[in-house]
C-alpha cells in the first residue's frame, strides 16, 4: 500500500517537472514594462513614427509600453513642467514599477536627467530624437543613460539644393524661436564656408508674425530654393501645428521647398536627405531590449550615425522641372506613375475570373431564387394568423425563419417594432438578419437566433447596443421558438433607462472625486484655509488653520467666526464680502499664538465663493503668519533710519567744507582735481542717504513729503533729458512731448528725481549709441510718461521684483554701481502723487518704464492747457 502511494507521488512530481519544462519562459516571467516620455503631444508629426519604430521591436517580447506627454511644443512654461512632474509622480506611486524609461526629443531627456536620482532612480534611460549632440555625448559618462541622437543632414541637403538649382545665388531658411529650430539654424550657417558663391539667409518667426512671413514668402521667385527648419510659433505668440504651418507656407510660397525630416512629404515639399523617426524608434527599442536582457548600459555607447535617406516627391520635381538624373542614385521617389497593367494587374485577373465564374453562378442563383419564392409564399400563409395577434403587442416583435441553407430571413414585424426602430421594416422583409440589421453582424445575436430556431431554447439578453444608422439605442430582447425553424423576437428600447443609470453613476463618481480633491487640498495647503457660509458659520478648515488657531475643526464646525476669532476688523471685512459689498479684500490682524502669551501677526485674504450659476455660496479666508517678516522689516527699517541720520551730519560737513575750499582757490591743479572728486562723491553719498531716509519713512507708514506747486511738466522732462544728453554724449536721446505746456500741481524736485533715476537706469543698461526715448501724452484725465531704452531687457521674474528695496538686476562684482533703492523710491514718489507705475521688458529687446500722474484733480483748481 505504501509502495503504491510512493509510486503515485513520483509520477506526479515527474509530470509537474515535465510541464514546467514544456511551458515557455514567458509563461513564468513577469511582463516587462517600459515608460515612454514624449516631449510633445500626440498631434506632433514625429510621434506616431517614433511609436511605430518602438513597437516593431518591443513587440518581440510582448513588452508593455506606457506613454506620457510633456506637451512642451505648445506649453513651454515652468508651470506645465511642474504639473507634468506632479502628475507623473502620482502615477508612478500608484502603478507597478517600470523596468526602463525611453525619452523622445530633447525636453524629455533633460527632464529624465533631472529626475535620475528622484523619480527614475536606478532605472536605465534610453533617449532618441535628441538634437543637442553635446548633451547626448555627455551621457557616455553616465552609467544609466544611452541612446541615439537626431543628426540632421544639413550639409548634404544644402549641397543637393545647390546642385538642383545651379542658378540660385542664395538659399533661404524658414525658422522660429524654438530651441530645436535655433539649433538647426546654427548648423545652417555653419555650412556657409562649404558653399562658395551662395549666400545663406533666413526668415525668422521670432522677429515677425505669420502674416509678415506670408508676405515675405510671396515675394520670393520660383527659382529661389527654400529649406524649412521650424515654423511653429511667431513673434506675437500665435502657434500652429506642423500641418497647418506647412499649409500656410506652401500657400504663400511659389519657390521649391526642402526639409530635413520625413514628415510633410506629399504635402508640398520637394524632399531632401530626411531623418527617419521610425528608424530612430527601432534603434532605441533595440538598445532597450539589450539592456533588459542583461547588457550593461555603459556597454552601449551613444549612437551618432546618421539615419537619414534621400526621399523626393515626383509631383514637386515635375512642377519645378527638376531632372531625376541629378538625384542621388539611392533616392526614393514618391508618387511616381506606374504602367496601367502593372498597377491594375490584380484587378484585371480578378475581373476575368469573375466573368468566367459568373455564367455558372447565375444558373444556380436563379434556381435558388425560385425555391426561395415558393417557400416564402407558404410561410406567408402559415403565419398570417399569428401576425394578426402580435400586431397589437406594445412591444416590438420581429418574425424570422431559418432556412436549410442556414440563412435567417426576416418574415414580418408589428407596428410597435416600426415605431420603436423608426425604420420601414416592410422594406426589409425577405432579407437575411445580417442584411436587414448590419449592426448585429459583430455581435452574438444572429448565432443565438439560429440556436433558438434549431434547438427551441428561449434566449434573453438584457442589453444590446445598436449604433448603425438609422437605428440607434440599447434594447432588451426575448426570443423563443414559435414553430420548427421559426421564432419570434420581442424587444423594447431601454436607452433612457441606461442613460439615467449612467448619469447616477457619473454623479456619484464626480462627488467622490470632488471630495477626495478637497481633502487633498486641505491637507496640502500651507496657509490656513477657512471656509464660512453666508451666515459666517465655519464649514471647512484646513489642518494648517487648525494649528494657527489652536482648535480642531470638529470642535468649531457650525460655530460663528466670532466665537473662534476675536478680532473686530476681520469680522467686519468678512461681513462685507458675505453681503456683496466687496468681492475680495485683505487685512493684517494680530491673533494670540496658541499655547503661549505671544501675539502673532496674520495676513487674512478674503474672497467670495460663487456657484456655476454665479450665486454667492460663502467666503474663503486664507490666513498667513507674517510675524517673522514683520519683525525683520521693523529691524531693517530701524537700522536704515539710524544709519542715514548718523551719516547725514558728517556728510554735510564734507560737502560744505570741500565746496568752500574749491571756491577759495589757491590750490594746485592736482589738489583741485582730488578735492572735486571728494565733493562729487560726497554729493553722491548724500543722495544715497536721502534715498535711505525716504525709504525709512515709507517703511514706517509715512508718505513721502511732497512740496507741490504749479509747474510745467514738459519743462521738467525736457530739462532732465537735456542734462543727460549733455553728460552722456555716447547715447542718443529723443523726446516726444505735447506742443503746449502742461501745468500741473506737482513736486518738481521729486518729479525731477524720478526722471533722473529712470534715465540713469536706461543709460546704465543700454549699449553705446542706442536710443533712449521719453514720451508724454494726456489721455483719460491722466498724464502718461514713459522712458524707453534698447538695452539688455529683463526676464519676467526680474520685472516682478523691479520695485523691491535693495533689488539689483545685476548683483555681480562687475555690476553697475547703486544700492537698488532707486526704483523703490520712484514708486513711492509716483504713488505719493496718486499715480501708477509699471514696467514692460523683453530680454535683449529693451525696457519701458511708464508712470501716470492724475490730471483730474488739477483741472478743478487750474485751467487746462491751451493748444
Amino acid at each position: 500500500m505504501r509502495l503504491i502511494t510512493c509510486s503515485r507521488l513520483v509520477v506526479l512530481l515527474l509530470s509537474l517537472t515535465l510541464l514546467c519544462c514544456l511551458l515557455p519562459a514567458s509563461a513564468w516571467a513577469r511582463q516587462q514594462r517600459i515608460l515612454f516620455i514624449s516631449s510633445y503631444h500626440p498631434g506632433f508629426p514625429t510621434f506616431f513614427e517614433q511609436i511605430k519604430g518602438l513597437s516593431e521591436v518591443l513587440a518581440q517580447d510582448q513588452t508593455l509600453l506606457d506613454i506620457e506627454f510633456m506637451d512642451t511644443k505648445r506649453f513651454i512654461s515652468k508651470e506645465n513642467l511642474r504639473n507634468f512632474r506632479q502628475s507623473l509622480a502620482y502615477k508612478l506611486s500608484h502603478t507597478q514599477a517600470y523596468d526602463a524609461v525611453i525619452t523622445g526629443d530633447d525636453n524629455a531627456l533633460r527632464f529624465a536627467l533631472a529626475e535620475q536620482t528622484g523619480l527614475f532612480k536606478h532605472l536605465p534611460i534610453v533617449f532618441l530624437g535628441v538634437n543637442d549632440i553635446d548633451l547626448a555625448l555627455a551621457q557616455n559618462d553616465n552609467p544609466w543613460v544611452t541612446g541615439t541622437v537626431e543628426k540632421v543632414s544639413m550639409r548634404e541637403n544644402l549641397e543637393l539644393m545647390v546642385k538642383l538649382h545651379p542658378q540660385a545665388l542664395s538659399i533661404v531658411a524658414i525658422v522660429d524661436g524654438t530651441p530645436s529650430g535655433q539649433t538647426d539654424l546654427q548648423s545652417f550657417y555653419r555650412m556657409q564656408g562649404n558653399l562658395p558663391g551662395v549666400q545663406l539667409t533666413h526668415l525668422s518667426l521670432a522677429d515677425m508674425s505669420f502674416e509678415e512671413l506670408g508676405r515675405r514668402l510671396s515675394e520670393l521667385g520660383t527659382d529661389q530654393p527654400v529649406i524649412l527648419l521650424s515654423a511653429y510659433h511667431d513673434r506675437d505668440g500665435r502657434s500652429l501645428g506642423f500641418k497647418d504651418s506647412l499649409h500656410f507656407i506652401t500657400s504663400h510660397l511659389s519657390a521649391p521647398l526642402y526639409h530635413l525630416y520625413y514628415h510633410g512629404m506629399s504635402d508640398g515639399i520637394v524632399g531632401g536627405k530626411l531623418v527617419s523617426h521610425i528608424e530612430q524608434g527601432r534603434i532605441a527599442a533595440g538598445m532597450t531590449r539589450e539592456i533588459l536582457h542583461g547588457t550593461p548600459v555603459n556597454r552601449l555607447p551613444v549612437r551618432t550615425d546618421s539615419l537619414s535617406r534621400y526621399i523626393f516627391d515626383y509631383r514637386q520635381l515635375q512642377h519645378f522641372d527638376l531632372p531625376l538624373s541629378k538625384l542621388p542614385a539611392d533616392s526614393t521617389i514618391l508618387h511616381r506613375p506606374v504602367p496601367f497593367y502593372r498597377k491594375h494587374h490584380k484587378a484585371i485577373f480578378i475581373l476575368a475570373s469573375i466573368l468566367a465564374f459568373g455564367g455558372g453562378l447565375a444558373v444556380l442563383l436563379l434556381g435558388h431564387l425560385r425555391q426561395r419564392l415558393e417557400a416564402e409564399e407558404a410561410l406567408r400563409k402559415s403565419e398570417e394568423s399569428f401576425r394578426n395577434i402580435i400586431n397589437f403587442s406594445p412591444m416590438g416583435v420581429l418574425l424570422l425563419h431559418l432556412y436549410p441553407n442556414n440563412q435567417l430571413i426576416l418574415t414580418g414585424s408589428n407596428t410597435a417594432a416600426k415605431d420603436i426602430l423608426k425604420v420601414d421594416l416592410d422594406a426589409l422583409v425577405g432579407k437575411t438578419i445580417e442584411e436587414a440589421f448590419p449592426g448585429l453582424t459583430k455581435t452574438c445575436v444572429p448565432e443565438q437566433y439560429r440556436r433558438v430556431c434549431t434547438l427551441g431554447t428561449p434566449w434573453h439578453c438584457q442589453q444590446i447596443d445598436y449604433k448603425e444608422p438609422p437605428i440607434h439605442g440599447s434594447y432588451e430582447v426575448h426570443a423563443f421558438q414559435t414553430a420548427p425553424r421559426r421564432m419570434a423576437c420581442f424587444f423594447w428600447n431601454i436607452s433612457e433607462r441606461i442613460q439615467a443609470e449612467q448619469a447616477i453613476k457619473e454623479a456619484l463618481t464626480n462627488a467622490r472625486q470632488a471630495r477626495e480633491q478637497l481633502e487633498t487640498i486641505l491637507k496640502s495647503v500651507s496657509d490656513g484655509l477657512l471656509f464660512t457660509d453666508l451666515d459666517n458659520r465655519i464649514m471647512l478648515m484646513s489642518h494648517s488653520a487648525e494649528e494657527l488657531l489652536g482648535v480642531p475643526l470638529h470642535d468649531v464646525f457650525g460655530l460663528q467666526v466670532s466665537q473662534v476669532i476675536d478680532n473686530d476688523t476681520l469680522l467686519k471685512r468678512l461681513q462685507a464680502v458675505a453681503s456683496d459689498k466687496q468681492e475680495e479684500t485683505s487685512v493684517i490682524i494680530n491673533l494670540p499664538e496658541p499655547g503661549t502669551d505671544k501675539v502673532q501677526t496674520v495676513q487674512a485674504s478674503l474672497a467670495a465663493v460663487r456657484s456655476e450659476e454665479g450665486l454667492k455660496r460663502g467666503v474663503i479666508t486664507l490666513l498667513r503668519d507674517i510675524s517673522r517678516e514683520r519683525e525683520l522689516d521693523l529691524m531693517k527699517t530701524e537700522f536704515i533710519s539710524t544709519a542715514a541720520h548718523e551719516l547725514r551730519t558728517p556728510l554735510t560737513s564734507v560737502i560744505g567744507f570741500s565746496e568752500v575750499m574749491l571756491q577759495q582757490g589757491g590750490l594746485t591743479e592736482q589738489q583741485t582735481e582730488f578735492l572735486s572728486i571728494i565733493h562729487k562723491k560726497a554729493e553722491v553719498l548724500g543722495k544715497i542717504v536721502e534715498d535711505l531716509l525716504d525709504l525709512a519713512r515709507v517703511d514706517t507708514g509715512q508718505v513721502i513729503r511732497l512740496k507741490k506747486d504749479w509747474a510745467d511738466v514738459n519743462g521738467i522732462l525736457a530739462r532732465s533729458v537735456s542734462d543727460y544728453r549733455r553728460v552722456c554724449q555716447d547715447h542718443r536721446f529723443k523726446t516726444v512731448l505735447p506742443d503746449a505746456p502742461i501745468e500741473m500741481l506737482v513736486d518738481d524736485r521729486k518729479l525731477f528725481q524720478v526722471m533722473e533715476n529712470l534715465l540713469s537706469n536706461a543709460v546704465k543698461f543700454s549699449p553705446v549709441d542706442s536710443l533712449i526715448q521719453v514720451t508724454c501724452q494726456l489721455a483719460d484725465n491722466e498724464l502718461y510718461i514713459a522712458v524707453s531704452d534698447q538695452g539688455i531687457g529683463m526676464q519676467p521674474a526680474q520685472i516682478d521684483r523691479m520695485f523691491d528695496k535693495f533689488y539689483r538686476v545685476d548683483a555681480s562684482n562687475t555690476a553697475r554701481e547703486g544700492l537698488g533703492l532707486g526704483m523703490a523710491i520712484v514708486k513711492s514718489i509716483v504713488e505719493a502723487h496718486n499715480g501708477r507705475i509699471w514696467v514692460t521688458s523683453k530680454p535683449n529687446r529693451g525696457t519701458t518704464v511708464t508712470f501716470t500722474l492724475p490730471y483730474t484733480d488739477n483741472l478743478e483748481s487750474h485751467p487746462s492747457p491751451t493748444a
